[in-house]
């Protein structure tokens, strides 16, 4: 519960930190969390293909970090790839995201408050049973995306965000 102006309480509830709103995961959830754990634990042969796939990717992402000055981040062996798109309106993000999902590829768009206000990304996987020609499709896809939506602007202005956040010490 936040108590405040108006304005205040819609800021905080647009970019405060991803942890202000947290949940519980939902028994079913839980279930198919344990089950996929069991079938990898029976399987350990998909780690390595997933694996694969991921080097891959994060391969046919670099010449689309350096096109669009973004950054492909990731750990090593995780099977999640962070695109930051920073200073992106969240307004392109999401149409990244659907031009990529009208062309048959699944991503998260990520925006504030999930993650820090100048960052908003797409999340990113490359699981077993995804083909190499799959996978440099999407990287293909997802460079006509960047070019589609390069005209887009926030109808907001993050620096006003910005300084309001720094007010307020967020």
């Amino acid at each position: 519960y936040v108590c405040g102006s108006r304005d205040i309480v819609e800021f905080l509830h647009f970019f405060a930190t991803g942890t202000m709103f947290s949940a519980p995961l939902s028994v079913p959830n839980c279930i198919a969390a344990y089950k996929t754990l069991r079938l990898i634990d029976e399987h350990p042969e998909w780690i390595q293909e997933t694996r694969s796939n991921m080097d891959l990717l994060t391969e046919q992402l670099k010449p689309l970090e350096a096109k669009y000055h973004i950054q492909a981040q990731t750990q090593p062996g995780s099977p999640l790839v962070a695109f930051i798109l920073r200073d992106f309106p969240a307004v392109r993000v999401f149409a990244i995201a659907r031009y990529l999902a009208d062309h048959g590829f699944y991503v998260a768009a990520v925006n504030p408050p999930a993650c820090p206000l100048r960052e908003p990304r797409l999340r990113l996987t490359a699981p077993r049973g995804i083909t190499r020609q799959q996978i440099t499709a999407f990287a293909s896809t997802l460079d006509q995306a960047m070019a589609a939506t390069a005209g887009l602007k926030s109808p907001v202005d993050l620096d006003e965000f910005t300084a309001l956040a720094d007010l307020l010490g967020l």
